[in-house]
């Protein structure tokens, strides 16, 4: 999970070109963003900072990009 996001974070931050994005890629898109910009892979990390989101949170938040995308 840890390369998904960072990964995702890398390309849609600094390589996608947002203007070329439709409305709903922008919006599952930007939405997935802010997610995984939160991953953390340590429990009692996301035990103390509430931000911070699981594996388990990324893969629902990429199931809600994927229907607004109807994928």
């Amino acid at each position: 999970m840890a390369t998904f996001c960072k990964e995702f974070e890398q390309i849609y931050n600094f390589e996608t070109d947002k203007a070329q994005l439709s409305a709903p890629e922008l919006s599952a898109f930007g939405d997935l963003f802010s997610t995984v910009a939160t991953y953390s892979p340590f429990s009692l990390e996301r035990a103390t900072i509430p931000i911070y989101r699981s594996a388990e949170q990324i893969g629902a938040a990429v199931r809600v990009a994927q229907a607004k995308l109807g994928l």
